[in-house]
Formats: C-alpha cells, sequence, structure tokens
C-alpha cells in the first residue's frame, strides 16, 4: 500500500482539511477528502486523528463491498526537526455498513510528513 496525503493549513479549531489517495499493488485505489486533527503530546510528539470519506475501486485486490468507503486514522508521531514528522499510522477503511457485506480493512503504516519550505534545524535532544 502506498498512501499520499495533503493537509491543508489548520482551520478554525485547529480542524485540517485533507486529501488524499491510496493505492495497493493490485490495482485498487481509494480518493479521500476529510479532516484532521493534530493533537500535541509535549515539545515534539504529536496524535493526529483524521476522518475522510472517498470512492473506493477494489481493482485485483480486496472486495470491499461498496464503492463509497470511509477512512478513520490515528498517527502518532514525533517531531525530527522543524517541517519534518515521522510516525506510525493505523487507519480503518470501511463501507460503514450501506451495503450488507462489509468486511473493512486495517493498516499499519510508517509515515513521513513533510513541510515543503519549513524544513528547519534538527530537534534539540533532551
Amino acid at each position: 500500500v502506498l498512501d499520499l496525503e495533503y493537509r491543508f493549513a489548520p482551520r478554525r479549531w485547529a480542524i485540517t482539511p485533507l486529501v488524499g489517495v491510496l493505492g495497493t499493488d493490485e490495482g485498487g485505489y481509494h480518493l479521500r477528502a476529510g479532516f484532521g486533527r493534530d493533537f500535541p503530546l509535549g515539545e515534539r510528539f504529536s496524535a493526529l486523528v483524521t476522518f475522510a470519506a472517498g470512492f473506493y475501486d477494489q481493482g485485483n485486490g480486496k472486495d470491499l463491498g461498496e464503492h463509497v468507503q470511509f477512512r478513520s486514522a490515528l498517527d502518532l508521531g514525533v517531531r525530527l526537526r522543524r517541517g519534518l514528522r515521522l510516525g506510525v499510522s493505523v487507519a480503518h477503511l470501511s463501507n460503514a455498513s450501506l451495503e450488507e457485506r462489509n468486511p473493512g480493512v486495517e493498516t499499519l503504516t510508517l509515515t513521513l510528513a513533510v513541510v515543503p519550505g519549513r524544513l528547519g534545524p534538527a530537534a534539540v535532544r533532551p
């Protein structure tokens, strides 16, 4: 699975609009739009919670029962330097029981978040 996501600047209540695309090696893909909220956990750590809805095509991969799919995710990250964060994400993709068949799928991925033009010096290690 390769998952790319673009997060816009935070808006009211620190809600961040986002768009993304997930692709599989079996030709499946999920195009999505949604929102997220970043929760700081100290100076260098954070938890990002996201929710998005979108269109899914299975390609030669897993039949999720419906083209409309919803993705919820939790990304735990550490800031390596200004504008660069490394983390791990757990996500759930399902049709929210819009159809009787709703197998869903969970993913565990390594994440790298980059803010172009905002990369700064390495984080100070305590």
